[in-house]
């Protein structure tokens, strides 16, 4: 569970934040939040059988401050306000409530874990892969790697031009392109594949953390722009 939600979301084992009557407004109606909540039974096999699945793709976004993976026991006395609020007749039944519409969505899409994640960072703008890991668009800018094609063959002059208007992009990561394309002009070639190689072993040391491994992932796929390209 991100650490922004301590406190506020409830604690427990397994990653996925389980709502009842008490919460669920509070955290599924923020416009800070995109929740998908799942209603489920305990009694329903489909469910069990989702179990873990739902985990992974809870721990797929825990780095993400403004995604919730939620689910309510709908055939829980307690919680029957809840399901007859959302007219839930089915389990599982999954719904989606982004940042800027509360009413409540019924996804309807695939339930294998890529599906959902690919979903989910389609409706969200976020670049997550099965597993938590940034996927391998993170960072990129289809603007800012046509700059870095034929970076390494480009002429002293051409490759100044190139650095210019990479800075001056309004793209997120636009000076971490500069800081690599003149890494690339000064190092040489093999720059890129060594620093690459330099970053895989950072990423696979448990000791890194999960912000680290962010900023490392992206560095990697600005890295690797320039690797197709020179």
């Amino acid at each position: 569970i991100n650490a922004e939600y301590m406190g506020v979301l409830p604690r427990r084992l397994s990653p996925v934040v389980e709502l009842g009557k008490s919460d669920f407004d509070e955290i599924v109606l923020s416009p800070n939040h995109h929740v998908i909540v799942q209603f489920y039974a305990k009694w329903c096999k489909h469910c069990s059988a989702f179990v873990a699945d739902y985990e992974r793709l809870a721990l797929t976004f825990a780095n993400e401050p403004h995604v919730v993976v939620a689910q309510v026991d709908a055939d829980a006395s307690v919680n029957k306000a809840l399901a007859d609020r959302f007219s839930i007749s089915g389990f599982p039944t999954f719904l989606w409530f982004p940042m800027d519409a509360k009413q409540g969505q019924e996804y309807t899409s695939g339930l294998s874990l890529v599906e959902l994640v690919e979903w989910i960072n389609n409706s969200t703008g976020t670049m997550r892969a099965p597993g938590g890991r940034l996927n391998s668009r993170a960072g990129r800018s289809a603007q800012l790697d046509a700059l870095a094609e034929g970076f390494l063959s480009s002429s002293e002059a051409d490759r100044a031009e190139k650095l210019s208007q990479m800075g001056l992009a309004e793209f997120p990561q636009a000076n971490l392109y500069v800081r690599v394309g003149e890494s690339v002009a000064t190092k040489g070639e093999g720059y890129v594949q060594q620093e690459i190689e330099r970053l895989d072993r950072i990423l696979i040391d448990p000791r890194t953390t999960s912000k680290k491994i962010d900023e490392m992932s992206m560095k990697r796929n600005i890295l690797q722009a320039f690797a197709e390209k020179t």
